[in-house]
């Protein structure tokens, strides 16, 4: 499994990944962003950070594979 970020219309569903946005830009500059744990349900609506994406939110538009936990 790739550990780089993905476009988000290829995130799986109902499985927690990694999600971000860009929420603020400066030209081509990112100035500020976005990044949690989260999934998309099976109807296609976001859930990140234990609350549900309304449309006007920011949307993710990357998703990455969660790591692995440490083992002890």
């Amino acid at each position: 499994m790739t550990r780089e970020w993905q476009p988000i219309e290829t995130a799986p569903v109902m499985r927690s990944v990694l999600l971000f946005a860009v929420t603020e830009r400066d030209g081509d500059t990112i100035t500020n962003w976005k990044m949690g744990s989260g999934h998309k349900d099976h109807a296609g609506d976001w859930e990140w950070c234990g609350f549900r994406i309304r449309l006007w939110d920011h949307q993710p538009t990357h998703w990455m594979p969660l790591p692995e936990p440490p083992v002890s």
